[in-house]
């Protein structure tokens, strides 16, 4: 369990065939170290992987605020493990690290997002337009806040 305060909690399907299998789809920048995923920048989020549960389905697509590919949707129906990304919150730098946290986990196959804290889904397309537009948000305000 996380010392954080403020915790971000993501869950993120993927129809891997193993941990194995996850492990090696990882961007090469990237790397699975125990419980913890090493992002390329060197910052760290907390891993658990697990097994497909009856009713994560279920909850994903009726939390899902968007609707899902074709693609996604299959995959989400035949996923066979969840990727468990968990750390800090509380506040906007904090929540955007945990948005790209996700990212290399969707390069490897994810299918897209559940975000435990709000009980929100988003398929894979979705959270990646998602964090191009915060990405160039964040741009605007760092350059903004020089001026």
């Amino acid at each position: 369990m996380s010392s954080h305060s403020v915790e971000i909690a993501l869950r993120i399907p993927g129809t891997w065939a193993s941990e194995d299998e996850l492990a090696q789809s990882i961007p090469s920048d990237c790397k699975i170290s125990g419980k913890s995923l090493i992002l390329a920048d060197g910052s760290e989020v907390e891993i658990f992987i697990r097994p497909r549960d009856r009713q994560f389905v279920e909850v994903f697509q009726n939390s899902c605020r968007t609707e899902l590919t074709g693609n996604e949707s299959k995959g989400l129906r035949n996923y066979r493990y969840q990727v468990c990304l968990m750390g800090p919150g509380g506040s906007m730098e904090s929540a955007s690290a945990m948005m790209r946290s996700a990212l290399p986990i969707l390069d490897a196959g994810g299918l897209g997002v559940f975000i435990d804290n709000s009980a929100i889904s988003f398929g894979a397309s979705v959270w990646r337009q998602i964090d191009r537009k915060s990405t160039r948000l964040n741009s605007s305000h760092e350059w903004i806040s020089r001026m």
